[in-house]
């Protein structure tokens, strides 16, 4: 399992814990931006326009995974990565967890810890996991979440 814990009481970070190892996720106060590091690799969010549903990562400047809603009334995002094309669905319209697929299979779960907290988990289903897309697939969860709360 890996937690998942906001990087101060306002602050809309968070970071990631797992075995033996550590990511930071940054989104930018105003916009659907920011940055993921894990290690000693810094990765860049960047959102493809304002009124888009498009996300890319970027490692280097060069594309690593990309996130697409397929529609603004779903939260559901279609994500290219080095794992193959994956789907981040929200699991309920009633709860905040996500799940993430591949071939119609979920491999990872992330739900809050309880409906009153931020902190957060996420329940790996797979042990092939690519961290830097489960990162990303968490910082889109963490985007999802903000829209919700209208911040």
């Amino acid at each position: 399992m890996i937690t998942c814990r906001p990087q101060g009481f306002l602050a809309s970070g968070f970071f990631l814990e797992g075995d033996g190892w550590r990511a930071a996720l940054n989104i930018r106060w105003l916009t659907e931006q920011g940055s993921i590091q894990l290690g000693d690799q810094d990765f860049e969010t960047r959102k493809h326009g304002p009124m888009s549903g498009h996300w890319s990562l970027k490692l280097g400047g060069k594309e690593y995974a990309s996130g697409k809603k397929p529609s603004p009334f779903t939260r559901t995002v279609v994500i290219s990565s080095p794992m193959g094309e994956l789907r981040l669905v929200a699991e309920t319209i009633f709860t905040r967890g996500f799940q993430l697929e591949a071939s119609g299979k979920v491999i990872a779960r992330m739900q809050p810890n309880h409906v009153f907290t931020r902190h957060a988990k996420i329940k790996l289903e797979s042990a092939d996991m690519d961290l830097p897309t489960l990162c990303f697939a968490f910082w889109l969860v963490l985007i999802s979440w903000r829209r919700s709360h209208g911040a």
